[in-house]
């Protein structure tokens, strides 16, 4: 059986699980991609952050809604870059 781990998933997922003193994704380098050629992983990496971005986008913009999405310091910060890095 093949289990894929969607791995900005499952940082999206600790990230909310977790506070800033026990987990930021930021200093989390164990993003590899499995066993995916590079240009898959690169694909896969797209469209999950063009997934995130449609669903976070207008939380991001209002800092009110931060706290009823349960975003913390630590996910702003890495939803931003992330966003930055891959959607300029």
């Amino acid at each position: 059986m093949l289990k894929l781990i969607n791995l900005v998933l499952s940082r999206l997922y600790r990230a909310h699980e977790t506070y800033e003193q026990l987990y930021d994704p930021l200093l989390d380098d164990a993003f590899n991609g499995g066993d995916f050629g590079e240009h898959e992983k690169e694909e896969w990496l797209e469209l999950t952050v063009e997934a995130l971005a449609h669903v976070y986008e207008d939380i991001l913009q209002q800092s009110k809604l931060h706290h009823q999405a349960c975003l913390g310091e630590e996910d702003i910060r890495w939803l931003n870059y992330l966003f930055k890095g891959y959607l300029g």
